[in-house]
């Protein structure tokens, strides 16, 4: 086993002038090759002796090597990314009262710190404390082109909802047709509203724009007092599919502190895009916490094909991590087999006719499926690797995506995106244009 640690002359090995980087996806673990008698690597700087041998994702300097080897200058998804630590990133701003979107370390009925560092840096805040029904600010990305063949982007932020339940937060995209339109086509692609929630939450927006584009965040004051507003922090945008949802866990490490070994958290019920239901659910260990998926009997079961054949949920234990291309997030994967057999029945098959009564989302009756997972999904001593918990908050992103394609074909066809449907017109202003003229 001694040959594992040769060391390699330059002209065969290089690290493209980096610094030693502990966070390299390339890095053995403390005991690799051990023989029980102690740890085979020693890190100089002991910070590190418990992090070295990750394996969630390349390191930022992993990928600038990659990139630096094989002459790639940018990237093929990104696309654009603000946290706002000292200025606003060459968004603009414009309003139609004397309230408008400002850069604050802190907002009167919340929220206290940015999300960024949870400390004295900065986030973007519209008031709706003041003023009238109907007072709306926008927040304006710089303009920006697709660049792949699929068009499909993920607009990724969180907000702070502090205000009014009537209050609304709104985000269009603005499309320009041709090179000499200068006032675009806006689309309404989500919208934020109802009660507060008084904590930072993360937000994704299926975007699906084919020409050059920019986009708008605009609060939009409702009727009834309110005691804070609206605020954006952490936004990010990629030409990549959208996790298709999200469960934020509040306070998880004193969730999981007091609980005893074995006790099990569950997720609320998901649909994927083409109607199959499913629940992700947590086994909390001593150590580690396991992560499972069983199906869940839903409303379009009777449209489907039984047993549910070759979808791929993914896992991802988000590191929140402020940039996007920063982050090392935990990610694990499972593909349903239709063939797959347990005790004589179809593992993956219809719930109603597979699996057994329980209680979902705190009081529907229905099926479940056995679930299967992963025993060992996180350790407890590696959350601290990264930004895995923020806040108090542990963020798990979950898709259940049709592979079958890959049976006949090497690649997937382009994802869709849903087309919501909001009663809401733009502003008069947005409709002239821009907060900056093109």
């Amino acid at each position: 086993m001694e040959n594992n640690f040769d060391k390699a002359p330059e002209n065969e090995s290089t690290i493209q002038g980096t610094p030693y980087d502990y966070m390299s996806l390339m890095h053995y673990g403390q005991d690799f090759f051990s023989n029980g008698n102690g740890h085979t690597i020693i890190t100089k700087d002991p910070r590190f002796q418990d992090v070295i041998g990750q394996h969630y994702d390349l390191s930022p300097i992993d990928a600038f090597e990659l990139n630096n080897l094989y002459k790639c200058n940018s990237s093929i998804s990104f696309l654009d990314h603000c946290s706002f630590c000292n200025n606003t990133c060459q968004m603009a701003t414009c309003s139609s009262s004397a309230n408008g979107w400002k850069m604050v370390s802190n907002a009167s009925g919340g929220p206290l710190s940015d999300h960024s560092d949870l400390g004295p840096s900065f986030f973007m805040h519209f008031s709706m404390k003041a003023g009238q029904e109907g007072d709306s600010g926008r927040l304006v990305s710089k303009e920006m082109t697709p660049r792949r063949d699929c068009h499909v982007q993920c607009l990724q932020f969180f907000y702070y909802h502090s205000g009014n339940e009537t209050d609304r937060l709104n985000i269009w995209i603005r499309e320009y047709q041709s090179d000499t339109d200068t006032i675009g086509t806006l689309r309404l692609m989500d919208q934020i509203t109802g009660p507060s929630t008084n904590h930072w939450k993360l937000r994704h927006v299926p975007l699906n724009a084919d020409k050059p584009f920019l986009v708008e965040f605009e609060a939009r004051k409702g009727a009834g007092y309110s005691r804070g507003g609206f605020s954006v922090d952490d936004i990010n945008l990629s030409e990549s599919e959208c996790p298709h949802n999200v469960w934020q866990i509040r306070n998880f490490m004193e969730l999981w502190n007091k609980s005893a070994p074995g006790t099990y958290i569950f997720s609320p019920a998901y649909y994927s895009p083409d109607g199959y239901r499913y629940q992700v659910f947590l086994r909390l260990n001593q150590n580690s916490f396991s992560i499972y998926v069983r199906l869940v009997s839903g409303v379009y079961d009777d449209q489907l094909q039984w047993p549910c054949p070759w979808r791929q949920v993914t896992f991802l234990l988000l590191d929140q991590n402020p940039d996007i291309q920063q982050r090392m997030s935990n990610e694990a994967s499972l593909t349903t087999d239709p063939t797959l057999t347990y005790d004589g029945t179809h593992f993956w098959g219809k719930p109603s006719d597979v699996g057994y009564l329980t209680v979902v989302n705190g009081n529907e009756l229905v099926n479940v499926t056995t679930g299967m997972g992963y025993f060992i999904f996180m350790e407890k001593a590696r959350l601290t690797d990264r930004e895995f918990v923020k806040g108090g908050d542990l963020i798990l992103l979950f898709s259940m995506q049709d592979v079958s394609g890959l049976k006949e074909s090497n690649s997937l066809p382009c994802p869709r995106v849903a087309v919501k449907d909001f009663n809401i017109s733009s502003s008069l202003g947005a409709q002239k244009g821009s907060c900056i003229a093109r």
